[in-house]
């Protein structure tokens, strides 16, 4: 899923309408390059823009500030508002705009779409769709006119429109979520990207886009809000299809005789279990101390004065270690299990748990298998 941060520029400024009310407008930068900057900063792959002068005029209003937001980054930006003919879309993609959205043209006239889309390729256009109570509104969202969404997103998916971009213009700038059940219709309809947008409130808002199988989501008053922090939504969209690694995160922990050890003897390694002896069929054997030592030979035998206390079965060989304890080093292979259980003042665990590393880097006073 794609993330847009907006940016809506009315008189130069950085602001963010209500419902879509032009008396209802909240400043919050004089300087929206400096905006798309810190967007950028945060992890954004694409910026959304759009000019509401232009969107009530029908021209373009405000290129130099757009030409400068342009300018201050390197990810594409898509801009929407006045553009209504071949020239302005000519003019956008010159001030450097990757895509050019066009929302009441497409409405009044679904011809020019499909000549946009032979001039300048379908990944430059990009519809927009802004719907009151399911009717396309028009005109900087002050007229409504008798096409429904629907209908609309049908006709320009068989012009050859890839993305859309619907809004909800009744949840747009009330941070009350997203008409993720009305986006999801047109997705499945049509089968192209659709962008969902006005409503995004937090990140269970993203997820659920996410969910619905929905292309992207445009985020606008919740950034300026802080009620998503745009730096750990990027994280976590980049996360949204990901198979989870296990409980944890990380692989199940090693023995923690094998970390200890400074090296693994051929025979197998010594853990220390509960204190408990019982035979066992799988290789391993107990003995009184509470040791565990595991044997990697097709069979083994063993003499001393253990007598029952020690039971050995066989155990399959292991193809990363010899069968049978290799000649030298110590090894005496009639007298593997003769040691005596470390003295009481050497089983003592230290406070890091790992006593193990202490008590065999002291001189034991015993012979061991390795």
């Amino acid at each position: 899923m794609r993330l847009y941060p907006a940016i809506d520029i009315k008189d130069g400024k950085c602001v963010r309408l209500k419902k879509g009310l032009f008396n209802e407008v909240t400043v919050y930068s004089d300087k929206p390059y400096e905006i798309a900057e810190s967007f950028e900063a945060d992890g954004a792959k694409f910026i959304h823009t759009v000019d509401l002068d232009g969107a009530r005029g029908g021209h373009s209003v405000n290129s130099e500030t757009i030409k400068k937001i342009v300018d201050s980054v390197s990810v594409p930006v898509q801009l929407g508002g006045g553009i209504r003919t071949l020239e302005d879309i000519e003019t956008v993609l010159n001030l450097g705009i990757y895509r050019a959205i066009i929302g009441t043209k497409a409405v009044e006239n679904p011809d020019f779409i499909r000549q946009a889309i032979e001039n300048f390729g379908a990944e430059h256009i990009v519809v927009g769709i802004d719907a009151k109570n399911g009717m396309v509104a028009v005109e900087g969202w002050e007229k409504v006119s008798d096409k429904t969404a629907i209908s609309l997103a049908l006709a320009m998916k068989d012009i050859g429109v890839k993305t859309i971009v619907y809004t909800d213009i009744s949840k747009d700038g009330m941070l009350s979520g997203p008409n993720i059940e009305q986006t999801k219709l047109l997705s499945d309809k049509t089968g192209i990207d659709i962008i969902a947008s006005g409503g995004m409130s937090c990140m269970d808002d993203l997820r659920n886009v996410y969910k619905a199988g929905i292309h992207g989501a445009i985020m606008g008053k919740s950034l300026y809000e802080k009620k998503i922090i745009l730096k750990d939504a990027a994280l976590t969209a980049a996360g949204f299809g990901q198979k989870q690694r296990p409980s944890g995160g990380c692989a199940p922990p090693r023995s923690r005789c094998t970390r200890s050890l400074r090296f693994r003897p051929a025979c197998g390694w010594l853990q220390r279990p509960a204190p408990r002896s019982y035979p066992r069929a799988d290789g391993h054997i107990r003995g009184s101390s509470g040791f565990r030592q595991s044997f990697r030979g097709s069979s083994a035998a063993c003499s001393g004065s253990h007598g029952s206390a020690w039971r050995i079965s066989p155990a399959p060989a292991s193809p990363r270690l010899p069968a049978y304890p290799p000649a030298g080093r110590r090894h005496r292979p009639d007298s593997f299990l003769q040691w005596r259980p470390p003295a009481p003042h050497l089983r003592r665990r230290s406070p890091d748990r790992r006593g193990l590393r202490r008590t065999y880097r002291q001189r034991p006073r015993w012979p061991l298998p390795f």
